[in-house]
């Protein structure tokens, strides 16, 4: 676990954490990925450019409002934010998304999940049903 921890400690700073950081969060809190954290992430990872709007994610999840997959995905971003030592921005969720804001009123945000959060998941092997080392 020490590995794990020197390389948490490495991405405690303003620049984006390496997949390699964010394996080890992942793994930290394996505990606490719950079927609907696996689910959000998984939509988000296999979407096109891995770009959607919380209310994409929300219908691909089964729920009416996007205020729930900001909730969850939120709540989410929070433990690994809180695990890794990163927070970019004004919201927890920035630690594993980037935005783009929309061009005009009544448009939504699109959100993509970043790269390096996207190759830890799929070294992890979580979203193909793999098991983690």
């Amino acid at each position: 676990m020490t590995g794990y921890t020197s390389i948490l400690k490495m991405a405690a700073s303003t620049k984006v954490p390496s997949a390699e950081a964010f394996r080890a969060a992942f793994l930290a809190l394996e505990p606490h990925m719950t079927e609907t954290r696996r689910r959000i992430l998984s939509v988000h990872y296999h979407a096109l450019g891995r770009q959607l709007t919380m209310t994409q994610i929300a219908e691909a999840v089964g729920w009416r409002s996007y205020s729930s997959a900001n909730s969850h995905y939120g709540r989410l971003a929070k433990l690994v934010a809180d695990q890794i030592g990163f927070r970019h921005g004004g919201c927890y969720l920035s630690t594993l998304c980037s935005f783009v804001r929309p061009e005009e009123k009544g448009d939504h945000w699109l959100i993509i999940m970043r790269k390096e959060v996207a190759e830890a998941l799929k070294s992890l092997g979580w979203l193909d049903g793999k098991k983690s080392e």
